[in-house]
């Protein structure tokens, strides 16, 4: 079982390592509250897991106390508008983490990399004098990952300075998609989806806006399957962005999602009841799906869809389109950086990642909670 944890103490470790209080809205204390109880009483955590764990909401703590002293220490970053940030959404396993990062290979744009999303303020900003070793520590955490689960790369691959996915800043709020991928946290996923996603969203746009202060003079670019979900809120907190969402038969898309998530839970948690674990990522799925296609009625022309299947085929072809409906320059240099990234890239440069289909479920299960997405996406996808 291992000892329980406790939010004061998480809290405690991550002022210790700052020297900072202020943890800015504490309204985030009720989502990280419903993740300690579930991680104290769902999952089994062992014992490098609980480690692990342990680090990364210190981590995810401490980048709370680095924005609220950004907040305080240089107020104009936060009112200034964002350049029209290109945002990349869709079910997990449907192309986005290609699409991202084709599009952040163009000189124009700024995917930022892992090692910024985990820790997204430079240290020497704040405190005065705290040594900006983040690459460093980006590399220590990728080790480690490494040690808990050496297949994960054929199914996600990152490295330092890979561009990496919103997931990461967005599991500093502890409303986020983060900890279900990191263990079987029922309760949690629970409470996850019973909430209002607005708080969470004002949040990332702060942490666009740092990002920005940062890189000046270059299009953001991101993704996350989470905003799927979440698309409603985004639009509203984030008024400036384009949003792309990619789409494929979600059937495909659940089975590896449910294939790597069986990796990943399995890095911090075991034994775990896989049939539960996926029954309780196509409900996270599938309620996601609902919520956006919800926000997709009330804003019909604010996202581009595309196809999947477009996307492998014509890769160039498809970032055009996103080029073209944006009023973006395609340039020689955006040209030659998305086909560079996709000629050193081919599919399955890490591995192949095989997985079976019905995901341990009955498919008239995955069919059912999957029918409403099913009417829908093929009529909104671009042909």
């Amino acid at each position: 079982m291992g000892r329980p944890f406790f939010a004061a103490e998480l809290q405690a470790a991550a002022t210790r390592r700052t020297g900072l209080s202020d943890f800015g809205d504490l309204r985030f204390r009720a989502d990280l509250d419903a993740l300690l109880d579930a991680l104290n009483h769902d999952a089994q955590l062992h014992a490098a897991g609980r480690m692990a764990l342990r680090r990364i909401m210190t981590d995810h703590l401490v980048n709370r106390l680095l924005l609220t002293s950004v907040r305080q220490q240089a107020p104009g970053i936060f009112t200034r508008p964002l350049a029209n940030p290109l945002i990349v959404t869709g079910l997990p396993r449907s192309g986005t983490t290609l699409l991202h990062r084709m599009l952040a290979a163009d000189p124009a744009h700024y995917g930022p990399p892992y090692w910024e999303l985990a820790q997204p303020v430079a240290p020497s900003v704040v405190p005065p004098g705290w040594p900006d070793h983040r690459r460093w520590y980006a590399a220590a955490t990728l080790g480690l990952r490494g040690l808990l689960a050496r297949d994960l790369d054929r199914k996600h691959f990152v490295a330092v300075d890979t561009p990496e996915e919103d997931l990461h800043t967005l599991g500093a709020t502890f409303q986020s998609w983060y900890y279900w991928m990191a263990a079987p946290v029922y309760g949690y996923l629970d409470w996850y989806l019973s909430q209002d996603y607005r708080r969470k969203y004002r949040e990332y746009r702060a942490w666009l806006q740092v990002l920005q202060a940062a890189h000046p003079g270059r299009r953001l670019v991101l993704k996350s399957p989470e905003h799927t979900g979440g698309l409603a809120a985004l639009l509203d907190a984030v008024p400036e962005a384009h949003v792309v969402q990619l789409h494929r038969d979600p059937r495909t898309s659940f089975a590896s999602f449910v294939s790597l998530t069986r990796t990943t839970q399995h890095m911090f948690a075991g034994p775990i009841d896989h049939a539960r674990s996926a029954r309780a990522s196509l409900s996270l799925l599938s309620s996601e799906l609902r919520r956006n296609l919800a926000a997709r009625d009330r804003h019909p022309a604010a996202v581009l869809d595309l196809r999947y299947d477009d996307l492998v085929a014509a890769p160039a072809a498809t970032a055009q389109r996103i080029y073209q409906r944006f009023n973006l320059d395609w340039t020689a240099a955006s040209a030659r950086g998305l086909q560079r990234y996709v000629h050193q890239n081919p599919p399955g440069r890490h591995g192949a990642h095989h997985y079976p289909l019905d995901a341990g479920l009955p498919p008239a299960e995955v069919a059912a909670a999957f029918h409403p997405y099913q009417q829908s996406w093929p009529a909104r996808a671009s042909s």
